[in-house]
């Protein structure tokens, strides 16, 4: 039998761009904002200079004449201020203006050479398939259980570690010391018990469980492994088994209403 290949490493390429820069926040205070007002058209109020990315810079608020309203008639110059100054929440508070200009600068956008990364492929887990195939082959196992006529081999630490039922059942004190206990379930059928089972090592539920059942022997066989879930503290369980009775309910719905 030839052996399996195993996935290689998968060599990936890549590099980035880091750009340098230079940022500076210049705040501009404007005292007595009212007297600036109506000082004519053109004039401007200049900030000091700031350097920032080997430019001087500096804040320049102007004033403009507004749109005329009659031939030959203008209306007084307004100060000219971007459009979010304008709204009146950002208005002059106390006849002083705050301005905060920031400003950045890109210097340089280096792309170094491409690199090489090498990603080696991870295989998903399998450790429900292993605890799947130690329950079939009963390897280890030291407790059993008596379903009417049938007999169940299992371990009770997995029991223990997935079933806080099964663990105080198997490490309480009605079971005392006994190395390798046998214990009886009643009120459950032993096929519902070995699916059961299945799931506590698996987490899931046989695929061909229920291919040889029509529906309404499928939504039976459902129902009781809801009960033996609910019984054994099986909470991811449950909620499979009830999504899948509300889905049989759905579809029936469905089926009523296109009927009728």
């Amino acid at each position: 039998m030839a052996a399996s290949l195993r996935p290689g490493p998968r060599r990936k390429t890549m590099s980035r761009c880091s750009p340098e820069i230079d940022r500076c926040v210049h705040v501009f205070e404007i005292d007595r904002y009212s007297l600036h007002k109506g000082s004519g058209a053109g004039r401007y109020i200049r900030s000091a200079s700031f350097a920032v990315g080997g430019h001087d810079w500096c804040v320049c608020v102007r004033e403009i004449l507004a749109p005329r309203r009659r031939p030959g008639r203008n209306q007084r110059p307004r100060f000219h201020l971007p459009q979010a100054l304008e709204q009146k929440r950002h208005r002059a508070v106390d006849d002083r203006l705050v301005i905060e200009c920031d400003v950045t600068v890109i210097m340089k956008t280096p792309v170094p050479e491409s690199g090489t990364m090498f990603d080696i492929e991870v295989p998903p887990s399998d450790l429900s398939d292993n605890l799947g195939k130690l329950l079939e082959t009963q390897k280890g196992t030291d407790v059993t259980f008596k379903v009417k006529h049938e007999f169940f081999h299992a371990h009770k630490i997995v029991l223990a570690m997935r079933s806080r039922v099964f663990e105080a059942q198997i490490y309480g004190p009605l079971l005392g010391d006994n190395d390798k206990p046998c214990v009886t379930i009643e009120d459950m059928e032993p096929s519902i018990f070995k699916t059961l089972l299945h799931f506590i090592y698996t987490d899931s539920l046989p695929a061909t469980v229920m291919d040889d059942l029509d529906g309404d022997e499928k939504e039976e066989r459902v129902k009781h492994l809801l009960v033996a879930a609910d019984r054994y503290a099986m909470e991811r369980m449950k909620l499979m088994c009830e999504s899948m009775l509300c889905k049989r309910l759905s579809a029936e719905s469905v089926h009523h209403c296109s009927s009728s």
